[in-house]
């Protein structure tokens, strides 16, 4: 049992290992916008960090870089 939920897991975490290269290439821009909407989401949270007081060091580390990253990436 043990062996068939670690292969689900891992067919979960990996779903390309199934696929051939036409549908890889077919969902690359599907991933692309929500990759898009992710990073927008992203900046959304930090602006309200930001208006609620945090600092671009705890900003920074919550996302696990540098305070200089963050602001380079968010201001």
């Amino acid at each position: 049992m043990a062996l068939h939920k670690t292969t689900q897991t891992h067919a979960a975490a990996e779903p390309w290992r199934d696929m051939n290269v036409d549908e890889v290439l077919d969902l690359l821009p599907k991933i692309s916008a929500v990759a898009a909407q992710v990073e927008s989401r992203l900046t959304a949270w930090v602006n309200v960090a930001r208006s609620k007081g945090a600092s671009w060091a705890r900003v920074g580390e919550s996302l696990g870089m540098t305070r200089q990253s963050a602001w380079e990436r968010f201001k």
